[in-house]
């Protein structure tokens, strides 16, 4: 997996640490240049939101110490501040088919140059020093993927895609990077540097049990006078077993799960060229076989390829 165009980016002159973003692969697609110019602008905006409540809570506080729901305190001022038209929290959807359909919430609905987004938000504190990602984080961004692929009556998309004439729905995972405080004693508190940063964190191997894999990515350094502060989980209501943590780092994680185009017509359609495999070898007559196939069929080919763990369409095959 090659993080393509990514460097280290420093954060107002490196005071606010330095942030590393980038697609994962170099599959050339539609669209992926405004979600990746998005994507790194909400990134950003992110860490600077953690270090101005860092110093107004007068550094003894983050949002990586609470949960998701604390932490759209965050993203939404940094969804709003990314260049975005419109921004809307909890966009009221429906999920599934006609009178199968379940009505529920879409984290984030976002119009940006004329696309809209619909995203769904997870977070997952998760060790500094394990080699990849557990269970449990693997399984909501499972969920969110799920969640995002259910929608799928053509109505629903069109009332998501609005006045835009394409529509992407992603998942997006916020995983800040904690380490005991007593694993930060023993390192004499050292703050980690982008080579510290790089033996620990290989993509490769972290994103390995993840279905689904992503196809960006960012890393935000925090700055030194953050690394060094222990936090604790006091605030959990159990002074008998109170825990210091350290954040090093946060990763962000995002995979377009589906991109929907709107035609001539005013029809949603799912964009054959967008499925996540390319056509067999027999190209003249597969193609034509799916592309006349019913809208019923050709979901179930998706859905078949989804779950069979293949790549998004900006991950590289190898």
């Amino acid at each position: 997996m090659r993080w393509e165009h990514a460097r280290w980016i420093p954060i107002d002159d490196g005071t606010q640490g330095c942030l590393k973003a980038g697609t994962l692969g170099n599959r050339p697609v539609e669209s992926a240049a405004k979600f990746s110019r998005l994507m790194r602008h909400v990134a950003l905006e992110l860490a600077k939101e953690n270090v101005k409540f860092f110093k107004q809570t007068n550094k003894e506080d983050i949002f990586f110490e609470y949960g998701e729901r604390q932490m759209d305190s965050a993203l939404l001022p940094a969804f709003r501040d990314a260049g975005t038209t419109i921004v809307l929290v909890q966009h009221p959807v429906r999920r599934g088919l006609k009178k199968k359909a379940k009505s529920g919430w879409l984290d984030y609905w976002v119009d940006y140059k004329r696309d809209a987004f619909a995203f769904e938000v997870k977070f997952a504190s998760i060790s500094a020093l394990s080699p990849f990602l557990r269970k449990a984080p693997c399984q909501k961004w499972d969920d969110a993927v799920d969640a995002l692929a259910r929608i799928e009556d053509r109505e629903e998309i069109g009332l998501l895609g609005w006045r835009s004439e394409t529509l992407h729905k992603v998942c997006l995972m916020v995983l800040p990077l904690k380490r005991r405080e007593s694993a930060a004693r023993e390192m004499k508190r050292k703050a980690w540097g982008q080579e510290e940063l790089k033996k620990v964190l290989k993509l490769d191997k972290f994103l390995i049990h993840l279905k689904g894999r992503p196809c960006w990515a960012a890393i935000w350094l925090t700055p030194e006078w953050i690394q060094t502060r222990p936090f604790s989980d006091e605030w959990k209501g159990d002074a008998s077993n109170v825990t210091h943590w350290n954040y090093p780092a946060m990763l962000l994680l995002a995979r377009v799960v589906e991109t929907w185009k709107k035609d001539t017509k005013g029809n949603w359609h799912l964009p054959i060229h967008l499925h996540p495999n390319p056509l067999p070898s027999s190209r003249s007559r597969q193609s034509s076989r799916i592309v006349k196939a019913p809208r019923r069929k050709e979901r179930a080919i998706y859905r078949c390829q989804q779950m069979k763990g293949t790549r998004p369409w900006c991950i590289d095959s190898k």
